[in-house]
């Protein structure tokens, strides 16, 4: 064992620059495993971290949510071991900086969020101050960085927010007037993202709020509260001892609020670790846990979560089994194809071994310790770079400088996952090298492409694929069966499937690509010809390695693009609805708001909206796919200008049934028909000539129904609409938009007249515009109901129309709201595929180890080609151009496997229905595609350069004296 640990030495001074790659691959894949699991932990860490900021001398804070009585702070201050406290008002308000434009926000992203205000009874400013003094007189404030970031913050737009500066003006208006203050002060404060306390963030630091960019845990709608027709606050506005926070005097705090009740304590304790013995204390004069009396405790020490990281989540615990298996399988790749690129090359050196009388098993017992011996030296590699990692991070993240641990299950997880990944991509190069005879030391074994084998793998290939969309064909199958196959059966007949498929994909790559690079590059086209399958075991090693990341980029990109296709707001439905507050809905208002110079007269129509509920039979085919609801909103539209034969205000495509039969069925008198989007028609199982069942008026005890025949069905993707417009009157919830003749809502469900106003706009007509006008005519036509100006409209649950109660109008305009859409879309694509493109980027070794294998066991040829003429810039241009021969084919089998795990993926919303969904066309965002491949290629064409430059500078003499090295 002592001899061959001394071979093994021997073979990594010997071979330094593969060991060093090799090295590199498992130390980055043992650092992105510890990346991802230390992340819950540090997550946790960095969070209360930052929390020092929020107390300065102080050791922790106490906040009461209804205030403390005042036995209550006279027992919490005389508590033993109490240095100083200082008592605090802290109120919600509004607050405006003067002088800075935030006005425009764009529809659907809800009013910015305002500081918390903050009244202290201390005259001595007790935080670091980054620049001017604490407040000395009455109307002055002190602003923290964090509260500056609310006050210059637009929702939904991409722009660096505006600085705060000594000397400026902030309006601040409370329940009991309003007061101009101005800052004398700042205070550096850190917090985390989006200013909410997000519970149970996985991997925030650097992949995002989870793996698919949205809190778990945090966040979360409270107990059915859209169900009882209230309206839950989404906003998650931080109230707490780390909330951002403009700081007062308490004078200016009651004149603003009308009371300064304390209900915020910050305590300064005399003992160091002395923060649980005092809650204890706090906890045994109440008689109950503080959390009871609804008082929250925060300190700062960094070990005050960690009783929580030990229990995560179990969809926290899920994610990162599922992400990790993806990434232990690029590791295993990675490493696989860097090993083999040395077993290749010491082909000679084991036939020596043999003919030294070395058996078949030490032979394999040497490759193995060897593999093994690079993920012993790349784990520990790993865990240094992870560490320093994680601590940058955690600094950039909160602004301190923590002393980052990594515990021993991230540890531990990453050596299993390099010991495991040696041993798995060791055993075929152990298995090949018991297959060395000593003759081969005389000879050297040329591999020619298999192409009748590899054509039948193909064949057995592409069966195992469509195993997997055969699963989605299974006739009379539970949703659930076919959900657990799929990610199962369907998962592994996936990969292998790609397996038999990459060796042709190899072939088809070199037969497209060599031709176009070759001319591309100035080459013959012989030079390129077997580029790929000459050595296509190594090449398939490195191809599959590099499409790990881009495949499943690829799949998330596609799948997202065309799942957002049933959520767009169409072009074909009018520009702008606005919805008047019932305090505003006059015909005077109507006949105002149409007078708008903006609009387009021939392009307007007055809808009526109702939200009744279905017939229990229809309700419950709907809610077995998905459907939240069960009820549906009811549009009131005139047919003569939405469905007329010349330029209809209302052009959606009809799948079944025809725009004139539609119209012709709207104008007869007292029809009751409707025109239904796709997905209630397939959801429902309903046609043309159907008939709906809703309940009639608007009391939920009548049992009266009343028919409406189906007249189209129109391709209409309603919901992001419906959710955004204000057209939910009722409900939070809905199952489909229908429309119907602009009567029959007012008649059978009690719908408002003269509330709703669809039309379109002028060019470059701007959303600040058309709201400015309508607010101004909803606020004073609302003035003349004083008693329905006191009426609470329901106005679909969400915060984003929370407008209506606040200026009497709701504007919806459908680029506002594709935009809010996008906006909320493209931050959760970009999270999800975090991870893919850094896989591709490690990936980046494994090219760059095959490369250099490749030159090295073609020195010989090289030198040759030399010596008969290339130049040293043909020979540095043939080897970047079959580096990125290998990334045209990772591109290529990316593509395909993307493509069809995505087609795959989107037909399973009939099995997994969400919203009442359908599955939509497949959609490709080559856009979006772009810069993944881009990246791929650049990769390829970067791991080139070393050894095409190295190559390149050598002399002939030099290669060719190298033959069998």
């Amino acid at each position: 064992m002592l001899f061959l640990a001394k071979l093994i030495w021997r073979d990594f001074l010997r071979n330094r620059t593969s060991f060093l790659f090799t090295f590199l691959a498992i130390a980055t894949v043992s650092c992105l495993i510890v990346w991802y699991v230390a992340s819950i932990d540090t997550a946790a860490f960095a969070r209360d971290n930052g929390m020092a900021a929020y107390f300065g001398k102080y050791t922790l804070a106490l906040h009461a949510q209804n205030g403390f009585d005042d036995n209550d702070l006279f027992a919490f201050s005389s508590i033993p071991g109490v240095a100083d406290v200082s008592y605090a008002s802290q109120q919600d308000t509004e607050m405006l900086l003067l002088g800075f434009d935030g006005a425009l926000i764009p529809s659907g992203m809800g009013a910015r969020l305002s500081p918390s205000l903050i009244g202290l009874t201390d005259k001595q400013p007790p935080f670091e101050l980054a620049e001017g003094r604490w407040f000395a007189n009455d109307g002055e404030c002190v602003t923290g960085t964090a509260a500056e970031k609310l006050l210059t913050a637009v929702a939904g737009q991409q722009k660096s927010p505006r600085e705060i500066h000594l000397g400026d003006k902030i309006q601040v208006k409370g329940a009991a007037g309003t007061r101009t203050l101005t800052v004398v002060g700042r205070i550096t404060q850190k917090i985390p993202n989006r200013f909410t306390l997000q519970n149970g963030q996985t991997f925030a630091f650097g992949f995002g709020a989870g793996i698919g960019g949205r809190p778990m845990g945090g966040g979360q709608r409270p107990n059915n509260a859209r169900s009882r027709g209230q309206r839950p606050d989404f906003r998650l506005r931080p109230i707490g001892a780390t909330a951002p926070a403009v700081y007062v005097s308490l004078s200016d705090s009651e004149a603003i609020t009308g009371h300064c009740d304390t209900n915020l304590l910050y305590v300064q304790l005399s003992k160091r670790n002395a923060e649980t013995k005092y809650l204890r204390a706090c906890e045994a004069h109440l008689g109950a846990p503080l959390a009871n009396f609804g008082i929250t405790e925060t300190d700062t020490q960094p070990q005050k979560l960690q009783s929580t990281q030990g229990n995560p989540d179990k969809s926290v615990v899920a994610q990162v089994w599922s992400t990790i298996g993806i990434v232990i399988l690029a590791s295993i790749f990675i490493i696989f194809t860097t090993l083999s690129m040395g077993f290749s090359e010491k082909t000679r050196q084991l036939s020596l071994l043999r003919t030294l009388g070395f058996t078949r098993g030490q032979v394999a017992t040497l490759i193995l310790l060897q593999g093994l011996s690079l993920g012993v030296l790349g784990w520990l590699g790993g865990l240094a770079s992870g560490l320093l990692l994680l601590t940058v991070l955690v600094r950039f993240k909160t602004g301190f400088f923590p002393l980052v641990t990594i515990g021993v299950v991230p540890c531990l997880f990453a050596l299993a996952s390099a010991l495991v990944g040696a041993f798995l991509a060791s055993l075929l190069p152990a298995w090949r090298a018991t297959r060395i005879s000593p003759v081969e030391t005389m000879t050297r074994r040329a591999t020619r492409f298999p192409v009748r084998k590899c054509t039948i793998a193909a064949i057995v290939g592409l069966l195992f694929l469509s195993v997997l969309r055969g699963i989605l064909l299974l006739p009379n199958t539970s949703s659930t069966l076919v959900l657990r196959l799929f990610s199962t059966v369907g998962t592994i007949s996936l990969v292998v499937g790609l397996l038999l498929v990459s060796p042709a994909i190899v072939a088809l790559s070199e037969r497209l690509f060599a031709p176009l690079l070759a001319r591309l590059f100035g080459l013959h086209p012989k030079f390129l010809r077997s580029a790929l399958t000459t050595s296509w075991r190594r090449t398939l090693c490195t191809m599959i390695a590099l499409s790990l990341g881009l495949w499943l980029y690829t799949a998330i990109h596609i799948w997202a693009g065309s799942m957002l296709k049933m959520f767009l707001v169409p072009r074909e439905i009018p520009d702008v609805l606005v919805r008047l507050h019932p305090a505003a809905a006059t015909p005077e208002a109507i006949a105002e708001v149409k007078q708008f110079p903006r609009i387009v007269p021939e392009r307007t129509m007055r809808t009526c909206v109702a939200q009744p509920e279905l017939h229990p039979e229809l309700a419950k085919r709907l809610q077995s796919k998905g459907a939240w609801a069960n009820n549906l909103v009811v549009m009131g539209i005139d047919a003569a200008t939405a469905w007329r034969k010349q330029d209809p205000l209302i052009s959606l495509r009809f799948l079944q049934g025809s725009r004139s039969k539609a119209f012709q069925a709207f104008s007869q008198p007292g029809a009751r028909v409707c025109v239904i989007p796709e997905t209630l028609a397939q959801n429902g199982g309903l046609r043309v000539g159907d008939v709906l069942r809703l309940r009639k008026g608007i009391g939920k005890t009548t049992q009266e129904y009343v028919d409406y025949t189906i007249a189209g069905v129109v391709e209409f993707p309603w919901i992001w609409f419906s959710k955004c417009s204000g057209v939910r009157v009722s409900a939070g919830r809905t199952a489909a938009l229908i429309f119907v003749p602009y009567e029959t809502p007012i008649a059978d469900f009690a719908a408002l007249d003269n509330a709703f106003l669809w039309f379109d706009t002028l060019p470059k007509t701007t959303f600040s515009e058309i709201e400015e006008y309508m607010t101004k005519v909803a606020t004073r036509h609302s003035k003349r109901n004083p008693l329905l100006r006191m009426l609470r409209s329901f106005s679909g649950g969400t915060l984003w129309d929370s407008g209506l109660n606040k200026n009497y109008v709701q504007v919806s305009s459908n680029e506002s709201l594709n935009n809010s859409l996008t906006f909320r879309a493209i931050s959760v694509i970009r999270t999800m595929t975090r991870m893919p493109l850094v896989i591709l980027t490690f990936s980046i070794l494994a090219i760059l180890n095959t490369m250099v294998v490749s030159v090295k066991s073609r020195r010989w040829e090289l030198g040759v080609m030399r010596a008969c003429g290339v130049t040293r810039f043909g020979i540095l241009r043939l080897i970047l151009a079959e580096a990125l021969l290998i990334g045209f084919a990772a591109c290529t089998l990316s593509f395909a496997a993307g493509l069809f795990y995505a087609w795959c993926a989107i037909s399973l919303v009939d099995f997994a229905p969400l919203f009442g969904v359908i599955a939509p066309p497949l959609h490709i965002p080559w856009h979006d595609l772009a810069s993944g491949y881009l990246l791929a290629i650049a990769l390829s064409a970067i791991a080139g350069i070393y050894p095409a430059f190295q190559t390149a500078s050598t002399e002939p003499s030099v290669l060719l004296a190298r033959k069998e090295q």
